[in-house]
């Protein structure tokens, strides 16, 4: 994957920043730079993958984004995170509506403690064709025929 150098310092910053924090399991680059269409001026987007408890405390605090200026070196950069869990990931994969699925299009991991991730990530934008129709079809709504 071809990034620019200063998202590439970026991410390096943020797997630097959170790769030891116990709080944290694993990082995913998202957006348009893991997609391949950041303008020189793109933030950087991120899920990170918080233990259950970490994510849990957060959640009951409402503090489930981490959105920093210090990590980058360009004018007007930022990243800008997600705080997830894991079990938020395997319910995408298994689940997830469309804009959950393509949020994930192009997706890598950059840092992960956890097994298997890459292959969960792989699997999250990928349409489940068994459950097309069902998806697709429209309830008949009260009073119109």
């Amino acid at each position: 994957m071809r990034f620019q150098a200063h998202h590439r310092r970026a991410i390096d910053r943020l797997v630097n920043e959170y790769r030891d924090d116990t709080r944290f399991s694993a990082l995913i680059i998202g957006g348009s730079v893991a997609k391949g269409f950041a303008r020189p001026d793109s933030d950087v987007d991120f899920p990170i993958v918080a233990t259950d408890d970490e994510f849990n405390r957060r959640k009951t605090q409402n503090d489930l984004f981490i959105n920093r200026k210090d990590l980058c070196d360009y004018e007007g950069g930022y990243v800008d995170g997600k705080i997830i869990n894991h079990a938020f990931l395997k319910e995408v994969a298994d689940k997830g509506n469309e804009p959950s699925r393509a949020a994930f299009e192009g997706a890598f991991v950059a840092y992960s403690h956890l097994p298997n991730l890459d292959a969960l990530l792989e699997k999250i934008p990928v349409y489940p064709e068994h459950d097309r129709d069902r998806r697709r079809a429209f309830p008949k709504c009260q009073g119109l025929s």
